[in-house]
């Protein structure tokens, strides 16, 4: 076997694990970009609506606002904030990732996203 035939047969295989780890590492660290988006979000809610509630309202958009422009701040593409009526609230957010190696083999954006809840206690 010749050198050239041993490095065509080895070289696809060395680029998929170094894709996988270089861009599977750039995954991880949008996954916690998203999940650190969306509970930054929901304290920033809690703390919005405590305040509100000093003044003498429920402060509901307001805190959603709060909520919404703390985890875009954080680099959340998208921001979905709620507030049910178990007075929790509820942040989901997304984030992407570009591969630098998986775009090769046509992989060439990673999604994620983040959840975090937290309770707008009464009084």
């Amino acid at each position: 076997m010749s050198v050239s035939t041993l490095l065509a047969a080895v070289m696809p295989a060395f680029i998929l694990v170094a894709g996988l780890a270089v861009d599977g590492a750039a995954r991880l660290s949008a996954q916690r970009r998203a999940q650190v988006a969306a509970a930054a979000g929901a304290r920033a809610a809690t703390d919005e609506a405590a305040t509100s509630r000093l003044q003498g309202s429920s402060g509901d958009a307001r805190a959603i606002a709060e909520a919404t422009d703390t985890a875009r701040g954080y680099g959340a593409a998208d921001v979905e904030v709620s507030i049910g009526p178990d007075r929790r609230v509820r942040v989901s957010t997304t984030a992407t990732s570009d591969t630098v190696f998986l775009g090769l083999i046509g992989i060439d954006r990673f999604t994620v996203t983040g959840r975090a809840e937290a309770d707008l206690r009464q009084g």
